[in-house]
């Protein structure tokens, strides 16, 4: 079924933002830059919310409006990084709960090997920014870990296609950038990959999800 003018709408507003606030990158902070980020995802989840229903309605809807928050806590003072990693973790739950309904019934040695390459992943990049962490040493484990479950979830998700899985290995790679930027002093060249994977993974979750429904529907 072709996107109704509705959701061409809210789809292309929330690129339009999308564009918009990667141009502004290069300025770093400025008072316009949360108002800029947060119709991006807030946008998407409108869409999100308007071609789904019931429990994947609650959880898809969710996990995209605390990214939305998440967002704004990161365009904003690096006090504020905690809340947003805070809105990202919840978010990530969401997202493990809507994953795990629609799991397939039994495991592969490809799930098994995922896992085990995703928790490496996960070890080696905590063991090379561990010097740096200080006081959020705590707080990067746990996220890392729910982050890393998340995609570990999106593995064993049976939506027909691996969109949402590539969705979740963007994700990943997009707040790996986000880490290295912060923690071992990345140029900010890096925020255009991290931004760009970032959006580019809740549109290919959202897709993959609403597709993936419709059919088993």
């Amino acid at each position: 079924m072709a996107p109704s003018l509705r959701d061409k709408l809210l789809l292309g507003l929330s690129l339009l933002f999308a564009a918009v606030y990667t141009y502004g990158l290069q300025w770093g902070l400025y008072p316009e830059k949360p108002f800029l980020k947060a119709p991006v995802i807030l946008l998407l989840a409108a869409y999100a919310f308007l071609n789904t229903q019931g429990r994947t309605r609650l959880l898809l809807t969710s996990a995209l409006v605390l990214s939305s928050l998440g967002d704004v806590f990161l365009a904003l003072p690096p006090q504020y990084f905690v809340p947003g990693l805070i809105s990202f973790l919840v978010a990530h739950l969401f997202y493990i709960g809507l994953f795990l309904g629609f799991r397939r019934p039994s495991l592969t040695l490809m799930d098994m090997a995922v896992g085990g390459v995703l928790a490496l992943y996960g070890i080696g990049l905590v063991s090379w920014l561990y010097p740096n962490l200080g006081s959020m040493t705590g707080p990067v484990i746990a996220y890392a870990t729910v982050l890393l479950l998340m995609g570990l979830a999106a593995r064993l998700s049976n939506f027909g296609s691996p969109t949402v899985f590539i969705g979740a290995l963007f994700f990943i790679a997009s707040d790996s950038g986000i880490a290295i930027t912060k923690f071992a002093g990345a140029g900010e060249w890096l925020g255009y990959f991290t931004w760009s994977a970032y959006v580019l993974a809740q549109y290919l979750i959202v897709f993959g999800v609403i597709n993936g429904t419709k059919q088993t529907s």
